[in-house]
């Protein structure tokens, strides 16, 4: 972890839904230990889904079997997945995960920055009363909170920017303040510290668009948002993250961002965007 003298972020991750597709194997690591990783993707509503990186190795570093090993072999030989088998009859589950965004150059050579990921060793199958959702639980120090424009006007949501310090350090976070949020939200100040919670949205719509001659195209769109749906109140001073130990991350995060860019010489700026307008 960076040395910035930072407690890592609240960070949580929750699902409940139905099992789209299980893609995870057992295989070695490089140094030669047991481990099962791969991706399993859980169905929340008919337009809405999200996708679990999942790695467990067989033994932790005291040398004994990590509780999550058996739960995954579980996974993988008893749950059952809408691929496998259809909606009907796949495996119900409640997953409890960490969110966990992740900043790097894409293949195309383009910086990426707290794009969300989600991680989790552990799975529970649901038998009885079910409530599909995907939610987040962040403690974010706040950067800004600007206007959400698109097509050059105003959506009447809002854009909560900030930071969540992870193992790795710090990482950029944007939500979603929906119209009905956005007075409220003028509560929660720059450089402050709050705990968020956010419905997790990633949708893709298809749509046909007609053509001068032959079929019509088929134009796919996708939606990724962490939609805010409730906040506690601001932590006080004394509990939230410390503003000059932010600075020195804040700076150790710019840093690291330079590094990338200049790894291979080819990495070029994404767009500009009212996501990436910081006041911290």
């Amino acid at each position: 972890m960076e040395n910035t003298n930072l407690r890592q972020s609240i960070a949580n991750a929750r699902a409940t839904g139905v099992v789209s597709e299980i893609n995870l194997a057992q295989k070695k690591d490089k140094t030669g230990k047991d481990v099962i990783t791969g991706t399993v993707v859980i169905k929340v509503s008919d337009t809405n889904s999200i996708t679990y990186r999942v790695y467990a190795s067989k033994t932790t570093k005291a040398g004994e079997e990590n509780p999550a090993w058996a739960g995954l072999q579980t996974v993988m030989s008893t749950y059952r997945s809408i691929a496998e088998v259809g909606e009907v009859n796949a495996t119900r589950v409640h997953v409890n995960g960490q969110y966990a965004p992740s900043t790097y150059v894409s293949q195309m050579g383009v910086l990426r920055e707290g794009i969300p990921q989600y991680r989790t060793s552990f799975f529970s199958e649901v038998k009885g009363e079910f409530h599909p959702m995907a939610e987040i639980e962040v403690e974010l120090f706040i950067r800004n909170i600007v206007p959400e424009i698109k097509d050059d006007e105003e959506t009447g949501r809002k854009l909560l920017n900030g930071w969540i310090n992870l193992y790795n350090g710090l990482e950029p976070v944007t939500l979603v303040v929906p119209a009905e949020m956005a007075d409220g939200i003028s509560d929660y100040e720059p450089g402050t510290t709050a705990i968020f919670f956010a419905d997790v949205v990633n949708t893709e719509t298809v749509k046909e668009v007609p053509v001068r001659l032959g079929k019509p195209r088929k134009v796919v769109s996708h939606v990724s948002e962490l939609v805010v749906n409730g906040a506690e109140e601001p932590e006080s001073e004394e509990k939230g993250f410390n503003q000059d130990a932010m600075r020195a991350a804040i700076n150790t995060y710019k840093e690291r961002i330079e590094a990338l860019k200049s790894g291979d010489g080819q990495v070029k700026k994404a767009a500009p965007s009212t996501k990436t307008t910081v006041a911290w």
